[in-house]
């Protein structure tokens, strides 16, 4: 609490920040206005490091032993904008950077990254994933409208539940070759999205997985996939085209073929031409009822 109530205190210079706490501690139970903290020497950026500090800015580190950032460090820190080490980035944990304003970030050394780790960070650009990250987790860039680049590693299996969520400026999405499965909602609100590029490893779409993803044009569904959930692509307004290994959610599912975008045909993109349908199987009773907006 040693500047509990300073208020007036926008900038924190620190040698060497050696068993002190938080910043956030700092200040105790006071707001902090804090804008801009240079540090000498620091050994890790530990959970809640810089938690809720809405004013600042810039934070800087000169020499840093463990450069991985800990769970909720700069979490609600909402004009931050400039984030420097003096190393790469090891670990980026859950919640890190969320509802922050940082534009550029290179997490290519970054051997996890957790849960909503950039969530609602509207000024992000452009993220690299390091190689060893298998699973990209749940919520962790949902919200992030400005993110347009996502280069996912060659060895990644998962897409977690809303990672890229209303990443509405995101225009295409290169899975990796060993992708198995979409979590629900993972490309949800994704409304620029145009492509999306599934490999022959895929095995389950998500429910509600490309809902409202209103630029897709055509679906490839490879024969790999053995379950399309519910409501997958609904609400994909500008659909003229898409290929699927069965009808309803898996095969032989005696369902009719509009699940995949809701409950009902009514449910179905008016600009649906086209339904190639490339697996074997029977057409269940009433599999196309309702559809009669396809061409």
């Amino acid at each position: 609490n040693v500047f509990e109530g300073c208020s007036s205190l926008k900038e924190l210079s620190v040698d060497k920040w050696k068993n002190l706490p938080t910043v956030k501690e700092l200040f105790g139970t006071g707001e902090s206005k804090l804008e801009k903290i240079e540090i000498g020497e620091l050994y890790g950026i530990v959970s809640g490091f810089c938690r809720n500090l809405a004013k600042l800015k810039e934070f800087k580190v000169n020499e840093i032993v463990d450069p991985s950032v800990g769970d909720g460090a700069f979490g609600g820190c909402k004009s931050l904008v400039s984030f420097v080490l003096p190393k790469e980035v090891t670990a980026i944990g859950e919640k890190a950077f969320e509802n922050t304003n940082i534009s550029e970030f290179n997490g290519s050394a970054a051997t996890f990254v957790g849960k909503r780790a950039f969530a609602g960070n509207t000024a992000l650009k452009k993220f690299t994933f390091n190689n060893a990250v298998l699973t990209i987790s749940d919520g962790v860039f949902d919200g992030c409208t400005a993110l347009e680049t996502v280069e996912l590693a060659p060895t990644c299996k998962e897409i977690g539940w809303r990672s890229f969520a209303g990443c509405s400026a995101l225009k295409k999405i290169e899975l990796a070759d060993k992708v198995a499965s979409l979590g629900t909602e993972c490309f949800a609100e994704c409304s620029s999205l145009e492509a999306v590029d599934f490999p022959e490893t895929v095995e389950k779409i998500g429910e509600r997985a490309f809902r409202n993803c209103s630029s897709l044009k055509k679906i490839i569904v490879p024969e790999t996939v053995t379950r399309i959930e519910s409501s997958a692509f609904s609400g994909c307004s500008a659909l003229a085209e898409i290929t699927v290994p069965f009808i309803g959610r898996y095969k032989d599912s005696n369902e009719q073929f509009s699940i995949i975008f809701g409950q009902s045909g009514y449910a179905l993109p008016s600009s649906l031409a086209t339904v190639t349908v490339t697996g074997e199987g029977t057409v269940p009773d009433y599999a196309f009822s309702e559809c009669g907006k396809i061409k």
